[in-house]
């Protein structure tokens, strides 16, 4: 009685990371300028949305640690401010 769950500080290391490495991902697909979502990008992202639903399931939606890792999350998937796309190197201005 009285005890509460807790979910471990590893899960929500692997959580974090997880979000970090769609966070490149994302990066990578809008500076190529690939708007379509491949399958394995689709799973890796709900794999990522249901670990935060636990989240949610385990510690409420107002938690501190859920939130967060909304907000993480809805930021990976923002396309940056400062995104440089790549160039075609026939774009370039060559002189000879």
């Amino acid at each position: 009685m009285g005890e509460t769950l807790e979910v471990a500080a590893e899960y929500l290391y692997d959580l974090k990371k997880n979000i970090e490495k769609l966070s490149t991902i994302m990066e990578v697909k809008y500076a190529t300028g690939t708007r379509t979502y491949e399958q394995w990008l689709e799973k890796f992202m709900q794999h990522i949305e249901g670990k935060i639903n636990f989240l949610g399931q385990v510690y409420g939606n107002h938690h501190e640690h859920y939130r967060n890792a909304v907000q993480q999350y809805h930021q990976a998937l923002e396309e940056p401010d400062d995104l440089e796309t790549m160039q075609n190197w026939l774009d370039f201005p060559y002189h000879f």
